[in-house]
């Protein structure tokens, strides 16, 4: 959600530039809607990840205490989710769980590296990727000390009666969301005590109020809404059972606000620029919410439910300006790629994917509870100018060809209509009607569409041609 108050800040100019950027991108690279070019690059950014591991460049001092992160970030990738493969040869299997061994303090939890501090963020790195190196759990025991690590957790809390939550790490460490979710998610997947850890420091609680007026959880309590802190707040309060002591009504708007209109990647705060990463942060949350809606409400109450958020755009966002033709992703254009922007944006792609059932340059999913149709015959699309590239009369009339090859019993209007300061999708912006703001265009067969985007009317059809409200974007769908 960027608010225009014509107060130019360096926020807003780096916004503005932004935009420009992305428009380039699509409007050249994607300008007829050709889905060959929204392939990802699995063995390009598996080579590039794989760099990760073993001896790391001297540039990388400053991320000496992130080195558990660092193999976190570079294994994640071999979930079948992802882009799947065995982890390398070289480093291999083990040299990376004797690694995440050395880094285990003697009192419990895990440093970013070895001989360092137990740290709460390390201490989910280090778990999630003995499993991600497919540890079975008897060994995955023989490596993490496990009651030594509750004992730590424990340590970590924050009683109710002075603040709740919990800190990262002794000697005075910040006490944020992050932990919450860091502690609990380490909890479960090593079948520890989740609800010991949650009711030493007053965890649901501390979270609630750390819920801000905006909908998104904050860091702390009074603190504005973050992408990053919404998805640990939300996910560990949904390990807990406890989701839905939050006000989810207020952090669907606020997330949902939270999509670029132009790029249609996320962004982490309100009046922030979109970062490949909250693909993952925010995009993950609908997921979890969906599932929240099913348990509260029954899954046969949510069927025909529109998806919550541009699916399609935010994987064009990620696979048009996040992909890097050599290997690895990125926050956004003009940004080199590293390993934590790389894991998230896969992590995101492949959580919208999963969510949406819509699947760019690939296989289409079908899933009818999601609200996804696919258009049997093939269809016709035109969309508007963005408001802000050049004026738009009040009306324009478009011819609208029926094409001889192909069988269809009707034509279907339907009309997205652009609001003050937005635009339509921009999925549909064909090169030609840019130039010239004419023509139709016919899309491959397989093309998605959904509900929540498109709705009939008031385009209205007149013989072989649309009028054509200011500022809308009008699809054809023949059946």
């Amino acid at each position: 959600m960027t608010i225009d108050d014509s107060l130019q800040t360096t926020t807003s100019i780096d916004q503005a530039e932004l935009e420009r950027r992305v428009a380039h991108i699509y409007a050249t690279e994607y300008a007829d809607g050709d889905e060959e070019g929204l392939s990802l690059n699995p063995q390009q950014h598996i080579k590039y990840l794989y760099g990760g591991l073993g001896q790391l460049p001297s540039g990388f001092i400053s991320l000496d205490a992130s080195r558990t992160w660092i193999c976190y970030w570079v294994t994640h990738r071999c979930r079948p989710a992802l882009l799947g493969g065995p982890v390398p040869q070289a480093p291999d299997r083990d040299s990376i769980i004797a690694f995440i061994a050395s880094c285990q303090h003697p009192e419990g939890g895990f440093g970013g590296g070895p001989y360092q501090l137990a740290h709460l963020a390390p201490t989910y790195a280090a778990t999630v990727c003995l499993q991600l190196a497919c540890v079975p759990p008897p060994a995955r025991a023989a490596v993490v000390d496990r009651p030594k690590l509750l004992s730590f957790l424990l340590r970590m809390c924050v009683p109710a009666e002075q603040g709740g939550g919990m800190t990262m790490h002794e000697a005075g460490g910040e006490v944020d969301v992050r932990g919450c979710y860091c502690a609990l998610a380490a909890c479960e997947m090593l079948l520890l005590d989740k609800s010991a850890v949650a009711d030493a420091c007053g965890m649901v609680d501390y979270i609630c109020r750390c819920q801000s007026h905006e909908g998104g959880i904050g860091g702390e309590p009074w603190n504005e809404a973050h992408g990053g802190y919404t998805f640990c707040g939300l996910a560990a309060a949904a390990l807990l059972g406890k989701a839905h002591a939050l006000d989810l009504d207020r952090l669907l708007r606020w997330a949902v606000r939270c999509q670029g209109q132009v790029e249609g990647g996320f962004m982490g705060r309100t009046n922030k620029l979109v970062d490949g990463c909250y693909s993952f942060w925010q995009g993950g949350v609908f997921p979890l919410l969906v599932a929240l809606l099913k348990e509260q409400q029954g899954a046969a109450a949510l069927e025909g439910l529109p998806l919550l958020y541009d699916a399609a755009a935010l994987q064009l966002w990620l696979l048009k300006c996040c992909q890097m033709p050599r290997g690895g992703l990125r926050d956004k254009p003009g940004k080199p790629a590293d390993y934590y922007h790389t894991c998230y944006c896969l992590s995101g792609l492949s959580c919208s994917q999963h969510y949406s059932g819509i699947v760019l340059g690939g296989a289409q999913v079908r899933d009818g509870s999601m609200g996804v149709h696919r258009t049997m015959h093939g269809m016709l699309c035109v969309s508007a100018a963005w408001q802000h590239a050049f004026p738009v009369p009040m009306q324009h009339t478009f011819p609208v060809p029926m094409p001889s090859d192909m069988p269809f019993k009707t034509a279907s209007i339907f009309c997205r209509i652009s609001w003050s300061g937005q635009t339509p999708c921009a999925t549909w912006l064909p090169r030609s009607w840019r130039r010239r703001r004419s023509t139709l265009r016919e899309l491959p067969a397989n093309c998605e569409w959904c509900q929540q985007c498109w709705r009939p009317g008031p385009a209205v059809l007149h013989s072989d041609a649309l009028l054509l409200p200011s500022e809308s974007a009008v699809l054809v769908v023949y059946s």
